[in-house]
Parts: C-alpha cells; sequence; structure tokens
C-alpha cells in the first residue's frame, strides 16, 4: 500500500530542485509557509480546489499583486507535485486571480493612482495655456475644467 506524502513533503522537494537562486527560494519559503502551518501535515492527495480557494480568501489583508504571487506559487507547487506523479491534476489549475478590491483602493497594480484636483487642473490650464505644445497635450487628453 502506497503511503501518503504530505504537502510539506512536497513543499519541500519544490524548495530543492536545482536552479533556483536563493532569493527565489527565499520568496517561495517565506509565501508557503503560512500554507504548511495551516495544511503541511495533510496528504497533498486531499487538499481539493475549496481547501486552497478558502485558504486564498484567508490572504484578503495582502495587497493586489501579492496575493497574485501567492496564487502563482501555490500554482507552481501544484504543478510541481503533478510533474512528480504526487498528484493527478493540479487543484486550482484555472482558477482565476481575484479582480481588484475598489473599495480597498485597488487596481491591477499596487501603484497608487492620483488624481489631480479641480484647483490642480485649473492652474495646470492656466500655466499652459500660452504654450502651444503643452496645451496640445493636455488638452486632448484632460477636458477642461470650469
Amino acid at each position: 500500500m502506497k503511503q501518503a506524502v504530505t504537502l510539506a513533503t512536497v513543499a519541500v522537494k519544490f524548495l530543492e530542485r536545482t536552479g533556483l537562486a536563493p532569493s527565489t527560494i527565499k520568496t517561495y519559503e517565506i509565501t508557503l509557509l503560512s500554507l504548511l502551518a495551516e495544511y503541511g501535515s495533510w496528504s497533498i492527495e486531499i487538499i481539493s480546489k475549496q481547501t486552497l480557494v478558502e485558504y486564498l480568501d484567508t490572504l484578503s489583508h495582502l495587497k493586489y499583486t501579492t496575493h497574485h504571487k501567492h496564487q502563482a506559487i501555490l500554482q507552481s507547487l501544484f504543478n510541481f507535485a503533478v510533474e512528480q506523479g504526487y498528484i493527478k491534476s493540479n487543484p486550482i489549475r484555472g482558477l482565476k486571480q481575484r479582480p481588484p478590491q475598489r473599495e480597498k483602493g485597488e487596481h491591477k497594480s499596487d501603484d497608487t493612482i492620483k488624481y489631480l484636483t479641480l484647483e490642480q487642473l485649473n492652474i495646470l490650464y492656466e500655466v499652459t495655456k500660452y504654450d502651444l505644445r503643452m496645451s496640445a497635450i493636455i488638452q486632448p487628453v484632460i477636458p477642461k475644467v470650469q
């Protein structure tokens, strides 16, 4: 009878692969730490899509792109598990990444998007009104605010 292989065992093998940069290994270790604390002793065969979706949902405190990095590393870990024959298919294959949470000010990147205030726009229009080149650049993109 085949003995169950734990998620932690597979994660160690995943991190021991040749060709990984030390910084990549460190990033993977940090990223996988909370997953392994929760599910490391589980047989990799019983970890379901639902389990991983619920785990990813607990990472709501992470910024948008960091959350995507976590999901991508999990995807790689489970792809590795399939390649090595520990499981037949990746339970989160094809899982869509979470959309940005607009109420938290998230966008498709973690860069803060800043907008000019009405006062700032009026100043911009005023200082560029006699510069035809700058006016041409600004006016088509940003409609003049009265």
